[in-house]
C-alpha cells in the first residue's frame, strides 16, 4: 500500500514541479534555468521542513511520511 501512495504522491509532486517551473520560467526569461533553480531549492527547504517536522514534531503514519518525502518532493 505505500507504493500505491509513494506513487500517487510523485504523480501530485511532479505536476507541482512543472507548474512552478513553468511559471517561473515565464517571469524571469533568459538562457538560465531560473525553473530549474526555483524548484530543486524550494524542493530543498521543503524536504527539510518535512523531514524535521515529520520525524521531531509530529508522528505520523509511516505510508504518510514516505509519501511526502519520497512521493511529492523526492521524485
Amino acid at each position: 500500500m505505500r507504493t500505491l501512495w509513494v506513487g500517487v504522491a510523485g504523480f501530485a509532486g511532479a505536476v507541482a514541479r512543472y507548474h512552478v517551473d513553468g511559471f517561473t520560467s515565464r517571469r524571469l526569461s533568459g538562457a538560465f534555468p531560473w525553473g530549474t533553480l526555483v524548484v530543486n531549492i524550494s524542493g530543498c527547504f521543503l524536504l527539510g521542513l518535512l523531514a524535521t517536522l515529520l520525524t521531531q514534531r509530529v508522528l505520523p503514519h509511516p505510508d504518510l511520511r514516505a509519501a511526502l518525502t519520497i512521493g511529492f518532493v523526492g521524485t
